[in-house]
């Protein structure tokens, strides 16, 4: 989460589609998926702010949001959408991982794109999906 709340309109590379994480998960930068989905709402907030400053500027815009300021945000934006499952911010995480799982990413690629140092860590989402695998109905039950 605290990684969120550091991102800079110049953390973000829209030809490559990337978000330079910087000093994140072992005090090392690394680049992550940058979602075309979020491109012009990204653009318009750094068209209005500057494409240098905090993504998610406090309440003081020379600082970015703080952690706690965003989780209550998205507390905030849960209940009003009717999500009544107990979800944090960190959630979107795990879900942006066992994504990645579902779609066939390689563990090590979402390894990297988390910035786990141990391969291991990331692991734990494969023994969510493994579970999943088992609720798949084989096209051969068609026949």
């Amino acid at each position: 989460m605290s990684e969120l709340v550091k991102l800079r309109g110049d953390d973000l590379d829209w030809e490559r589609k990337s978000i330079r994480i910087r000093q994140g998960k072992g005090q090392k930068d690394r680049f992550t998926l940058l979602p075309n989905s979020c491109k012009n709402e990204l653009l318009d907030v750094l068209h209005k702010q500057g494409m240098r400053s905090w993504i998610f500027r406090g309440q003081i815009p020379e600082k970015n949001l703080s952690v706690r300021s965003a989780e209550k945000i998205f507390t905030q934006a849960r209940i009003k959408a009717g999500i009544t499952k107990d979800v944090s911010i960190h959630d979107l995480r795990h879900a942006f991982a066992i994504h990645l799982l579902e779609s066939g990413t390689s563990i090590k690629l979402i390894q990297r794109l988390l910035g786990h140092v141990s391969v291991k860590t990331t692991e734990i989402y494969a023994r969510i999906v493994d579970p999943m695998v088992s609720k798949i109905k084989s096209p051969l039950d068609e026949l």
